[in-house]
């Protein structure tokens, strides 16, 4: 044990290239104190600005109200606010980490809020029940903006490096294995593993490098003087007996614990806890969209993609005449894609790229920056000057709609992939065939501009195991957040080399 603790005080030392943020916790407890003051900020401000627009109302009129009253309403439906949504942890790391659960949080906190206003109104408050109407609405609003402004700036810190997360794995199996690549396809999740404690060198150290930092049982100590706080315990880490006995330790230690449930691909809102004899247990849902869910996506598509088609037709037209005048080429582009049950079919796009773009493919397939049988090429020369506008607004996908109605596409889905990327697939991923094609997905909104292959295999496939209504409606959500993030991206005051990354 005193050569595994030299070792891992060593790699403590040498590691230095996190800065101020390597101790801040990973599981439990608060964000790091920075981040923790930033997203206080944002909730702040976003009271404030809720509340100033809804006692300025125009259509309200308090004439015995003094300016001081005002003041006091402000100042106090701030706090209060702030207040209730410190009470629901909506500033510790576990909670806002978590898009889904924060939303039903701050929804809460703001009908909280709302409801010690209107009791404030009936006890005789200079204030009128619209102002606290209009005040819940305004607050939902402008907290969510602001937390999901805070989401896009602290995912592109740690993609880039800034406000890493270390944490040591215990386990060296085929699991151990999966989470380290997880974590290292996926780093705007912010964690980094420094190394793993097992009973003998396992996968982590010869496929991914990692060094052994000890026996499992030496982690309290070893992380200790690493000053690493958390730990990923995966189900390959011995015995259950073994694993109950080291996180009581760990958590005697200080050290915040993730355990892996080994239940890869399934959504987190399948999973029910449920108590037998005290002892905890894991319920899944099951999750498959049954006959009446599959038609009311089909609604949804067909009412959707007609509507969006007849809103978009007044800027379709001088778009159209932009591409054509561009180069005198042809407005559409059409490919032909693997859809329902391994259907071919012809997807429409506006084309975006010079009219021979799949003749000089051969020749920047050097400059590919996929990895797996995916294609992108940063600043792609093919691309028209019309056409990465089109891309950034996604504009280029409204033809795709016309695809929907038609039935060979749906709103939301997996990619719909070139027959040549889906022969390359392997049998399970190729399971996709299972289900319509879509507009958008959950790897366009979590992983588009990710180069790695795991995670558009692991979301396409977790998309088709954890398929619903409610995922659909949450995925089309975020398309919009992310076009409306890419738009701001785009005329944000920035250098030459940051607007072309925006451009890709």
């Amino acid at each position: 044990m005193d050569r595994d603790i030299q070792a891992a005080t060593m790699l403590g030392e040498i590691d230095q290239d996190f800065g101020p943020d390597l101790h801040h916790p990973p599981f439990g407890g608060s964000q790091h104190p920075n981040l923790r003051r930033v997203l206080q900020s944002l909730d702040l401000f976003a009271a404030f600005a809720a509340v100033v627009a809804a006692v300025s109302m125009p259509f309200v009129e308090h004439p015995h109200r003094s300016p001081f009253s005002t003041i006091l309403i402000v100042v106090g439906a701030v706090v209060a606010l702030f207040g209730v949504m410190s009470v629901q942890k909506l500033h510790l790391g576990r909670v806002s980490s978590i898009r889904s659960v924060e939303v039903v949080l701050i929804s809460r906190a703001t009908l909280i809020t709302g409801a010690i206003g209107l009791a404030a109104v009936g006890l005789g408050a200079p204030m009128d029940a619209a102002e606290v109407v209009a005040f819940m609405a305004l607050s939902f609003l402008t907290v969510n903006l602001g937390r999901i402004g805070f989401r896009t700036w602290i995912q592109r810190q740690r993609a880039a490096g800034s406000y890493i997360r270390p944490i040591a794995l215990i386990g060296c199996g085929d699991e151990s294995y999966s989470l380290f690549t997880l974590l290292d396809e996926h780093p705007e999740e912010g964690l980094r593993v420094q190394g793993y404690f097992a009973e003998q060198d396992g996968l982590l150290g010869a496929l991914a490098g990692l060094p052994r930092l000890g026996r499992a049982e030496d982690a309290p100590a070893v992380l200790g003087l690493m000053g690493i706080n958390g730990v990923i315990i995966s189900s390959d880490a011995g015995s259950a007996a073994f694993r109950n006995t080291l996180v009581r330790s760990l958590i005697d230690a200080d050290i915040h614990v993730l355990c892996s449930a080994g239940l890869a691909g399934v959504e987190q809102r399948r999973i029910r806890t449920q108590s037998i004899a005290r002892e905890p247990f894991i319920y899944v849902e099951p999750a498959r969209l049954g006959r009446t869910s599959l038609a009311v996506k089909r609604t949804i598509d067909v009412t959707a993609s007609g509507m969006l088609l007849l809103l978009s037709a007044p800027v379709m037209l001088p778009i159209m005449a932009a591409i054509k005048l561009g180069d005198r080429g042809p407005v559409f582009f059409r490919q032909q894609r693997v859809g329902l049950h391994n259907e071919r079919f012809e997807l429409f796009k506006l084309r975006t790229m010079v009219t021979d773009a799949e003749a000089r493919l051969e020749d920047l397939a050097k400059k590919n920056v996929r990895s797996g049988p995916l294609f992108k090429v940063e600043r792609d020369p093919r691309v028209t000057r019309i056409g990465r506008i089109l891309r950034i607004t996604s504009l280029d996908e409204i033809p795709q709609l016309w695809n929907v109605i038609r039935g060979d596409m749906s709103l939301v889905g997996p990619r719909p992939s070139l027959p040549a990327e889906f022969e390359s697939f392997d049998a399970e991923l190729q399971n996709r065939v299972q289900m319509r094609p879509g507009v958008t997905g959950l790897w366009q909104v979590e992983a588009r501009d990710n180069p790695a292959f795991g995670p558009y295999r692991r979301l396409d496939l977790f998309y088709i195991e954890n398929a619903s209504i409610g995922l659909d409606l949450a995925i089309l959500a975020a398309t919009v957040r992310v076009v409306v993030v890419r738009l701001l991206l785009l005329f944000a005051p920035r250098s030459k080399r940051a607007q072309a990354a925006v451009l890709d």
